[in-house]
């Protein structure tokens, strides 16, 4: 992948950079996250002030994300990465800490004291003399219920505690953890050849910046180590991904279920490894029976249920908190259990990123306690995956924080039903949406043979642009270009047949096989290429497109099709159009002709799956791709002309738009009248 600033987005990255920043500062001084409320019609909407903030965090970073200017990854790029990250941790670390902090803190100062944290809960009488020199006490978290963090994370807080007893070294060397994560992150997503912009929805999402720089949650350190065994798996550095995964499980006992996922058959013989960081951190904590070491876990997780979505609806409906978990827990396992045979054995991709995000996914969607930092845990998969249910729950999952609010008014601590709401109906939304396709799918792992690319070239009546198209994608060194024409009446064909590309014509009605669709289909029946890509005439293509294109599909063996994205010509004022293509695009799935579409020829080809119709052919073949396998969208700097938009002006955007949503909406119930709409759009009588 090249390495280059697209100096058309920059300053309009610059532009949103701003705000998140301000906002940034304004959230790391507010206090006790989730304080201040809103008063609408004599009814208190807790914490809505504070939610407020974290969202005006993260809706410029959705803009930042789009308008991202650097492209590849030299050290430039991944410096600046770095110190946007620095920054927006700085801004945010004032934050006032999550109270587990102090648990933290409590445990490794009694460990240094020579008491076992796990036998004994920080209110029990035989500690009494230490609380004079732990001035913070009283804000310790569940002081009946022993420690619960793996042995290696408390002779971590031993260290610390010995260098001083202060929050400002947790969370310092939890945002080291963090920064660590990050750089993990960029590693493992630039070997799979996805545009490093991805990696700021997870070094600059104000989830990650609250739990971390903000609560200093240790899952930070979690984090860190999955990815660092994940970018040792990608390097096959056999003995690294196995010690890492142990230490990755002395932090968070949750890491485990990550661990069949990175179990191959040529590093099996090396799994005696993990015995190193899984065994030895007990050994200062044997003077108990082992059990007792799991005590404080296992009463954690029997005896408390907070915003679990699947969790709380069945405790609801079951009136019974004990087999409301049994449920979940029982589902999880199955869910686990099918996902390790489906992902280990059966599936051809031996990509670890699939199978966590699967039993992550999985975990928290059951889980009966679910706070928002371990939304940090399955954030990286889906950064790596480009899931949208999950990136909007990062935002609605800011609701979690009208629970501060609701303790600060006296309240015991809960979640109102109205915030529990908010918070998780934006993601079922998505995540249904997104478990259809999976389930309609069968889990096709493609040919990893990307050697040739032919690019479709539909025109009508564009002798004056065509020339300029071929020859831009005549610089990409494709395989084949085809121009289909669809009975044009100036030079069109003449010019594209001397310019020394296969020239097919195609003037059936509208009504008969015509029109937009048809021309590309022509075009597919003649390819003899393994991808396929649908270039307008009014776009001009930049030499590295489909270099990258082949490049990210070896690498990415699930993926059948997408788009690579273009860009408006030379007009500053199309910025707010492309913003919104990129956004339909990306969180929706849904792609137009003019983004560069691509798939994998034989499978759509022999299935008969591309629609013939003369319009709407890009929205209705978006909406079929992710039937049989995962779609992406790449972020190319190609451009396309202007030319329609400075004609017919802003009307031009609600005309298409008023198409696309009828036909969205009719489409469900039956078959839309695509050749109504080509005439309605191209105004033929």
């Amino acid at each position: 992948m090249k390495n280059y600033t697209n100096k058309s987005d920059l300053p309009f990255f610059l532009f949103f950079l701003i705000p998140f920043f301000i906002f940034c500062f304004i959230g790391g001084f507010w206090g006790v996250s989730g304080d201040g409320s809103f008063i609408v019609f004599d009814y208190v909407l807790m914490g809505a002030e504070f939610v407020l903030i974290y969202s005006f965090i993260f809706i410029p970073l959705i803009f930042m994300f789009f308008f991202f200017p650097f492209k590849g990854f030299d050290r430039k790029n991944i410096a600046v990465i770095f110190i946007l990250s620095l920054l927006a941790r700085v801004l945010i670390f004032f934050q006032d800490p999550s109270d587990d902090i102090y648990r933290y803190l409590w445990e490794g100062f009694v460990f240094n004291e020579g008491v076992n944290p796990y036998l004994t809960p920080p209110n029990d009488m035989s500690l009494f003399r230490y609380t004079a020199d732990f001035i913070n006490f009283p804000l310790i978290n569940h002081p009946d219920i022993p420690a619960a963090y793996p042995p290696l994370a408390i002779l971590l807080f031993s260290l610390l505690v010995k260098i001083s007893l202060s929050v400002p070294l947790i969370k310092f060397v939890v945002v080291c953890f963090d920064l660590g994560s990050i750089y993990f992150l960029i590693k493992i997503v630039q070997r799979r050849n996805i545009d490093i912009r991805w990696t700021i929805l997870y070094a600059l999402n104000p989830l990650i910046l609250y739990s971390f720089a903000g609560g200093g949650h240790i899952d930070a350190m979690q984090n860190f180590f999955l990815l660092w065994a994940i970018h040792s798996f990608d390097r096959k550095k056999w003995l690294g991904v196995f010690f890492l995964i142990g230490l990755a499980i002395q932090t968070k006992y949750v890491a485990v279920i990550a661990l069949p996922f990175l179990i191959n058959k040529e590093n099996f013989r090396y799994i005696p490894i993990i015995v190193i960081p899984l065994i030895l951190p007990y050994l200062p904590f044997l003077s108990c029976d082992i059990d007792l070491i799991f005590n404080g876990i296992v009463r954690f997780g029997e005896e408390f249920a907070f915003n679990g979505p699947v969790h709380s609806v069945l405790r609801y409906i079951l009136e019974d908190m004990v087999f409301a978990s049994l449920m979940t827990k029982t589902l999880f396992m199955g869910l686990f259990f099918y996902g390790v045979i489906k992902i280990c054995f059966l599936d051809k991709s031996k990509d670890p990123v699939n199978g966590i995000f699967f039993a992550f996914a999985s975990l928290l969607i059951l889980t009966p306690t679910l706070h928002i930092w371990y939304i940090s845990w399955i954030l990286p998969f889906v950064i790596i995956r480009g899931t949208t249910s999950w990136i909007v729950l990062t935002l609605s999952a800011s609701m979690y924080y009208v629970t501060t609010s609701v303790v600060w008014y006296g309240n015991d601590w809960s979640l109102p039903l109205w915030a529990q709401i908010m918070e998780w109906t934006p993601f079922f939304l998505f995540f249904i949406f997104e478990l259809y396709f999976s389930v309609l799918r069968t889990r096709y792992f493609f040919r990893t043979i990307n050697d040739s690319i032919t690019v479709v070239i539909p025109v009508l009546n564009e002798e004056i642009q065509i020339i300029e198209c071929i020859n831009s994608v005549k610089n990409c060194r494709v395989d084949e270009i085809i121009v289909v024409d669809g009975g044009s009446s100036d030079n069109t064909v003449e010019s594209a047949k001397n310019s020394g590309v296969i020239t097919l014509i195609n003037d059936n009605p509208i009504d008969g096989g015509g029109g937009r669709g048809g021309q590309i289909l022509t075009g597919i029946s003649a390819a003899t290429s393994d991808i396929v890509a649908i270039v307008h005439s009014d776009t001009i293509l930049k030499s590295d497109t489909f270099y990258e294109l082949k490049n990210f599909l070896s690498m990415n063996t699930d993926v059948v099709g997408g788009a690579c994205g273009t860009k408006f010509y030379s007009n500053p004022k199309m910025k707010l159009i492309e913003f919104l293509n990129g956004l339909r695009a990306v969180f929706f799935g849904i792609s137009f002709g003019d983004q560069i579409q691509f798939f994998r020829r034989d499978v759509v080809f022999n299935n008969n799956l591309f629609p013939n119709i003369p319009l709407m052919e890009d929205v209705e073949l978006s909406i079929i791709l992710p039937k049989i396998g995962r779609t992406v969208f790449l972020f190319g700097d190609s451009t396309v002309s202007t030319r329609r938009w400075e004609k017919k002006g802003i009307s031009n955007f609600f005309h298409v738009l008023s198409l696309f949503i009828v036909y969205l909406l009719k489409r469900p119930f039956k078959k839309p009248d695509t050749v109504k709409m080509y005439k309605n759009y191209y105004k033929i009588l």
